[in-house]
């Protein structure tokens, strides 16, 4: 062979290597999830506007302003419980509860601390939420 076909046979197979890895790794990445991002906004705004993980969440961010003490254990454990429907074997819903969670308190922080503020999110209904003091 002369070196023309030897360089063409290079190139070629270089440029075909080049796409096949591309499109495997883009393959990759879609059977992972799109990169851990696909879906990751809606289901993080589906545990923001769900009613209970939202009195949890800014319950337990009023408390912890007021410097009392609260079950962290107890409200991480219900929290996880709504990941179940979620749950499709990434980290993407683990991760959108923690999105969920840091929002929901900023957005409790953003309100006047008050048992007013309290009494909205209906917080004494939260018996589990604050341990019992001896």
């Amino acid at each position: 062979m002369n070196k023309i076909t030897l360089i063409m046979t290079l190139l070629v197979g270089l440029l075909l290597g080049g796409v096949a890895g591309y499109a495997l790794n883009q393959q990759l990445i879609i059977a992972r999830g799109g990169a851990g991002t696909m879906g990751f906004v809606p289901m993080a705004n589906q545990l923001i506007e769900d009613p209970q993980v939202r009195q949890m969440t800014i319950c337990a961010k009023l408390a912890m302003n007021q410097e009392r003490d609260i079950d962290n254990l107890a409200l991480n454990l219900r929290l996880n419980g709504y990941l179940k429907p979620m749950d499709d074997g990434s980290q993407r819903p683990f991760f959108a509860l923690i999105f969920a969670k840091a929002y929901l308190m900023g957005l409790a922080d953003s309100l006047p601390q008050t048992d007013a503020s309290a009494r909205q999110y209906q917080c004494d209904d939260l018996t589990w939420l604050y341990p019992v003091q001896d």
